[in-house]
């Protein structure tokens, strides 16, 4: 009865009611801080014996031992590094949108990346290939700079393991060299 002359969202929750929709969620990671839906994305993984557990909802993922190398491309990120979601609201439907994320090195910010970028950080749990966040985010077009962005964070430090990777045949090619471009940081 509430809600008979409308609901008032916020996000995926309605305030009046209670009820939930399944658009507006405002994600920590896996979980909705609103309505506490869990998607497989964005874990928080930490390892925790022979297993990565997600610090927000608690799933476990076997672990290689340690000592163990990591295949050359399938990322893993750095322990320590958080990533916080960048979140703009629009002031007429009162909806979360995530535009990118910040990432944070023992609660500093290190650098920010575009909502492509925070999604693949969020994939980099040491048991997803490039070439599977690639298919599973759509961006063949984009396949050799996504490769470029976890080499990037490799070389800063940001990763357990060393990517090594293969050319790709969307490379761009401009005015004589294979462009690497900064697709997915930002600024």
């Amino acid at each position: 009865m509430a809600c008979l002359f409308g609901h008032k969202w916020s996000g995926c929750k309605c305030m009046r009611c209670g009820r939930i929709n399944d658009t507006g969620h405002h994600w920590n990671g896996c979980k909705c801080t609103a309505c506490g839906k869990l998607r497989n994305e964005e874990h928080q993984l930490a390892q925790e014996g022979e297993f990565l557990v997600c610090a927000v909802c608690g799933e476990k993922r076997e672990h290689r031992p340690s000592g163990e190398r990591y295949a050359a491309d399938i990322p893993i990120l750095q322990k320590g590094l958080q990533i916080r979601p960048v979140i703009s609201v629009c002031d007429k439907t009162n909806t979360f949108n995530i535009t990118g994320a910040h990432v944070l090195y023992n609660g500093v910010k290190v650098f920010s990346v575009n909502e492509v970028g925070k999604k693949l950080l969020g994939m980099a749990d040491g048991i997803t290939s490039i070439d599977e966040m690639i298919e599973k985010l759509d961006v063949q077009e984009n396949a050799f700079e996504v490769a470029m962005f976890f080499v990037k964070l490799g070389q800063a430090g940001y990763l357990e393991n060393k990517i090594e990777v293969k050319l790709y045949e969307s490379q761009t090619f401009v005015e004589g060299h294979y462009e690497t471009g900064d697709l997915f940081f930002t600024i």
